[in-house]
């Protein structure tokens, strides 16, 4: 059977309008993923007052998430919280002393019988160097090429604080 102008013409308007039609259709409702977001109060909630907004607003939930903002009492709080699963994330500012949250995070080391703490940092972390070396952190080495900033490499360094007395080498 030979394909007439007509024949063509109704195929290709009745692909389009059923191409329009699924475009327009209305979204499938699903379930939206619940997320804990753990925030410190502290008296100023400008660290906060975004993320509420948000919620307010109905950002997440336009992403199908659901926040829900879970307060916690101070940083120390906070990471435990987080890592304890009460929040999924958290929220903190520049009003968190690190030293009480790495004093926390320590004890939570000690809490979990682990034996040693890592981290490594751009050399270009000057202030973070200064902080984890006062805090007990010793450097174990140094990566020349550890990461590019800016087109430029960098060097990064290793450091590691044992969480008790250093343990015997075998």
């Amino acid at each position: 059977m030979a394909t007439t102008r007509r024949s063509f013409i109704k195929t290709v308007a009745g692909g389009t309008a059923a191409a329009a039609a699924s475009v327009w259709a209305p979204r499938t409702a699903r379930a939206a993923t619940p997320v804990k977001v753990g925030c410190v109060v502290l008296g100023d909630f400008g660290i906060n007052a975004p993320t509420m907004i948000g919620i307010e607003k109905g950002f997440f939930k336009q992403n199908d998430l659901e926040a829900e903002m879970v307060p916690f009492k101070g940083g120390p709080d906070l990471l435990k919280g987080v890592l304890a699963g009460a929040a999924d994330i958290g929220l903190t500012g520049a009003t968190v002393d690190v030293t009480e949250l790495k004093e926390a995070e320590e004890q939570l080391a000690r809490e979990l019988a682990l034996l040693v703490l890592n981290l490594d940092l751009r050399d270009t972390q000057r202030a973070a160097i200064a902080l984890y070396e006062h805090l007990g952190y010793r450097r174990w080495g140094t990566h020349p090429v550890y990461a590019q900033v800016e087109g430029r490499v960098v060097p990064g360094h290793y450091y590691y604080k044992p969480i008790e007395d250093e343990p015997a080498a075998p």
